[in-house]
């Protein structure tokens, strides 16, 4: 009851490899929480949005499974800190689109200085969480079937309930990481050719 998405097919990642379209990355970034990373490509003729979920490990899980010498390595002001590592590991290109969350300007920042030119915040007005959603029920959306946490969300985000247990017209704001990556991608494709 009160789920916010239902329309969602499963491919197979081989699908999503081969579709022509130029991959884009979104990113929604956690210190406690995932950092939500998705690849993505859109056909405009169809509106069909493609995703694949690359990672949904916050910050300190990914410093909790490294060595001491890794974690200081890593941290050291010469290497640019988790994000940078990550996206080196996931082999990011350094000239795609990475669409980020527009809260941490200092990642952002970072991500270009190691080489990532095309990183930018995306913008969030008054209302753009709701825009995002009503966007993406209106666009075809594809997600690999390797994309379980992305999965797991679409089956799980819920629109709020009233203290009554009225389904009310905003979402919760839990589970939802890679919702919210899925969002600025479909942003990105929406105000970029």
């Amino acid at each position: 009851e009160g789920r916010i998405f239902t329309h969602f097919q499963k491919i197979e990642y081989t699908d999503f490899v081969t579709k022509p379209f130029k991959t884009v990355y979104a990113i929604d970034f956690g210190k406690n929480d995932p950092t939500a990373i998705l690849e993505g490509k859109f056909d405009r003729a169809f509106n069909n949005l493609y995703v694949n979920e690359l990672n949904y490990a916050s910050e300190n899980q990914i410093l909790m499974n490294l060595s001491d010498i890794d974690k200081q390595k890593i941290n050291s002001e010469p290497n640019g800190g988790v994000v940078v590592y990550l996206l080196t590991k996931l082999g990011v290109p350094k000239d795609a689109y990475l669409v980020c969350d527009s809260a941490r300007p200092d990642h952002i920042l970072t991500l270009r200085r190691f080489g990532w030119e095309y990183a930018y915040g995306i913008d969030k007005p008054k209302g753009s969480i709701m825009h995002g959603i009503t966007q993406l029920q209106s666009t075809n959306i594809f997600y690999t079937s390797n994309s379980n946490n992305l999965d797991f969300e679409y089956q799980n985000y819920r629109y709020k309930k009233d203290r009554l247990g009225v389904i009310d017209d905003e979402a919760e704001d839990e589970i939802n990481h890679l919702m919210v990556a899925l969002r600025y991608l479909r942003r990105h494709f929406e105000k970029n050719n």
